[in-house]
């Protein structure tokens, strides 16, 4: 239980939204990297293979809370704001994760057709997306709470009964990763030296292979 709890509740956790007792053990703010690090969870997370969930929720912690992040408020037409917590460094797996009040969703709106998963001429990052803190945030997760699937782990637009609101959720999501993709072009962008070297690197890997073989 610990295990699920910390991989899918860590920021509600980190800010203090909410806390659980586990065996007469508390699971809150100040526990909570004790128990990410703590050899119990990870060993069970290694046993069910699960460790990727528990690096995970680690990554977005630390998105999350790091200096270095970048915050960016993005306002949906029609809707209200979300936040994008975004983080540029090295070895980050280019991904984007979706949360609602803490809890963690999903990394992607495949449904949507919009899988966020190609993040071609990038650097490395990590993002966090979630309704904003905010009065305006509050109609944007109530869209996510309709579109949240009974499994949690995906949005479904299936979930709007209503033609209309449906096609107008539609939109909206799509709206909203379209300017999700733009902010991390900008500030993740490979800028014309590092995409040189890239091309210069690539040229002689291939000039390389292209000699191994013979020329043939």
């Amino acid at each position: 239980m610990t295990l699920s709890l910390v991989a899918n509740f860590f920021v509600a956790i980190d800010r203090g939204q909410i806390e659980f007792v586990v065996d007469g053990s508390a699971i809150n703010g100040t526990s909570l990297d004790n128990v990410l690090e703590d050899e119990a969870p990870e060993a069970l997370a290694r046993e069910h293979d699960q460790l990727a969930e528990l690096d995970r929720a680690r990554r977005l912690l630390l998105c999350i809370r790091s200096e270095a992040a970048t915050r960016h408020g993005i306002t949906v037409g029609g809707l209200g704001d979300f936040t994008l917590h975004l983080l540029v460094s090295e070895q980050l797996p280019r991904e984007v994760h979706v949360l609602r009040n803490g809890v963690y969703i999903t990394d992607n709106f495949a449904k949507f057709s919009q899988p966020m998963r190609q993040f071609l001429g990038t650097r490395e990052f990590i993002a966090v997306l979630e309704p904003a803190l905010t009065d305006e945030g509050r109609a944007p997760s109530a869209l996510l709470k309709q579109l949240d699937n009974p499994a949690h782990d995906a949005f479904a637009p299936d979930r709007i009964v209503d033609e209309k609101d449906r096609k107008l959720g539609r939109e909206q999501i799509k709206k909203l990763i379209s300017e999700v993709r733009k902010i991390i072009r900008l500030v993740a962008k490979i800028d014309e030296v590092q995409s040189r070297r890239l091309d210069e690197l690539s040229s002689m890997f291939a000039d390389m292979a292209f000699a191994t073989s013979g020329g043939s």
